[in-house]
């Protein structure tokens, strides 16, 4: 047992990472190691992304425009926009009460190996499409999970990190 910075007695585990103290919370040894493993592990947030996706697809989501509906204006402009610098563009129509839900994301792989994901959600019912609040986003700068900004605020950080293409 050492004494901490803040004059309580906590127990010091030295391994071959580094020195890491018992956590308060839960009593466990917390050290660079298992820091380490898990922060290479998946969020609770992205293995909730995982789980959603997947349920989209068993519920049978529609990757393609249904009969009779098309894509927002935004989404149309902010597709282009993307397609043009080199990202990649998905999106998947779920069917619900009045009409449909449309989740767009836009995404690239920055230089470094660390994602850019923008993911938005419509509501679309005939002559209708709203955006709704619910998005997730993720961009090497903020490596978790944040609010989704607004269109505007995507095309900017398309135009800023196009795609560089390989010789």
């Amino acid at each position: 047992m050492k004494w901490t910075a803040d004059g309580r007695r906590r127990a010091v585990i030295t391994d071959a990472y580094g020195t890491g103290f018992t956590c308060r919370y839960s009593g466990r040894a917390v050290t660079l190691a298992a820091a380490l493993a898990r922060d290479n592990g998946p969020t609770p947030a992205e293995r909730h992304a995982g789980d959603r996706a997947q349920r989209l697809l068993e519920a049978g989501v529609v990757f393609t425009e249904p009969s009779g509906y098309a894509l927002p204006k935004a989404v149309t402009r902010l597709f282009a926009d993307a397609e043009k610098h080199g990202w990649t563009t998905q999106q998947a129509w779920a069917p619900c009460q009045d009409g449909f839900t449309l989740k767009v994301r836009v995404s690239r792989t920055g230089d470094d190996g660390l994602p850019w994901k923008y993911d938005l959600s419509y509501f679309c019912a005939p002559g209708v499409a709203r955006r709704t609040r619910f998005g997730l986003s993720q961009s090497p700068d903020r490596r978790g999970l944040y609010d989704t900004p607004s269109v505007k605020a995507i095309q900017g950080a398309i135009t800023a990190h196009p795609v560089r293409l390989e010789v």
